[in-house]
């Protein structure tokens, strides 16, 4: 296997394979090569753009969109069965975790699709370029797509310049869309931190806060407890009470009991008759006593 490397716009080495070792390597069959019409934007957006990297697990979509500027017509899960496809496994590589993509770049390519891509967006002949190419300047360089078969060789004019006069304007290297979001996430980041820690003072007064609801609580609790206590004599005390009652109501219903016994005793038909009995001797008696009167006039 005769393996060379190249430079690309970006400024990546990658391996250039002959195209015969590629297909070795990935079992396809020779057109698997030729088709190229939605591939080559793909490529093309790591081959001018260099990796994507993301923090956050989104690298997928940063690539993605640079890649519907070079002309990729299809959505987010389309390109990801385009990287998955053997024959362009060993061309990407990725940092996964799960369905997170953290960084994705370009690591080889066959023979033929670098010559479609270097007629495209020509490399760097071994010497990295002084910025990385942002989205602006990938747009300037869009062009029609090269067909599947067809090689298309871009004639980039040079640009005009300026008279010796007349002062060259200074160098403003163009931001990085991928930093800037970074900076962005990492700022939020701050703010929410920020916000959700709060100030110290509005925290010094939160705490106070806390405290004085805090020692409301705590006395409320006191006087229940206190209250509780208070409640519990009174139940200690009526409970002696209704004992008290009790022992009393049992010896009420002890005499009740004894007194109706002695009413129905008295009350007996034997009772009766020792009472007649006892009023008729007392009768007798009056009746066989002379009256005094009589006594006296017989004298």
């Amino acid at each position: 296997m005769i393996i060379k490397t190249a430079m690309t716009p970006a400024g990546d080495e990658i391996q250039i394979i002959p195209d015969a070792d590629w297909l070795a390597t990935t079992g396809d069959a020779p057109q698997a090569l030729r088709q190229m019409s939605s591939r080559l934007p793909v490529l093309g957006a790591l081959w001018t753009h260099g990796p994507f990297k993301d923090d956050s697990g989104r690298a997928t979509a940063d690539f993605h969109r640079v890649a519907k500027q070079l002309g990729y017509k299809g959505g987010t899960s389309s390109i990801n069965g385009i990287i998955n496809k053997t024959t362009m496994v060993p061309a990407i590589e990725r940092k996964l975790n799960g369905k997170r993509c953290y960084e994705i770049r370009l690591a080889a390519l066959p023979d033929s699709w670098f010559h479609k891509l270097d007629g495209k967006w020509p490399h760097m002949n071994g010497t990295k370029p002084e910025k990385v190419l942002t989205d602006a300047d990938i747009q300037t360089t869009i062009t029609a797509l090269p067909d599947d078969d067809v090689r298309h060789d871009v004639d980039m004019p040079l640009p005009d310049l300026p008279p010796a006069d007349e002062a060259i304007p200074e160098y403003a290297p163009p931001i990085d869309l991928h930093v800037a979001s970074s900076v962005a996430m990492a700022m939020l980041t701050q703010v929410v931190e920020i916000i959700s820690a709060g100030s110290p003072a509005d925290t010094d007064r939160r705490v106070k806060q806390l405290k004085t609801d805090f020692d409301d609580v705590a006395q409320k609790l006191h006087k229940r407890l206190e209250e509780n206590d208070s409640m519990r004599k009174s139940i200690r005390s009526l409970g002696e009470e209704v004992m008290a009652l009790r022992v009393e109501r049992d010896g009420l219903r002890q005499r009740l009991r004894m007194t109706e016994a002695n009413l129905e005793r008295a009350t007996s038909a034997d009772t009766q008759r020792f009472i007649n009995e006892q009023v008729q001797a007392e009768l007798a008696k009056i009746m066989q006593a002379k009256p005094a009167h009589r006594i006296a006039g017989e004298k």
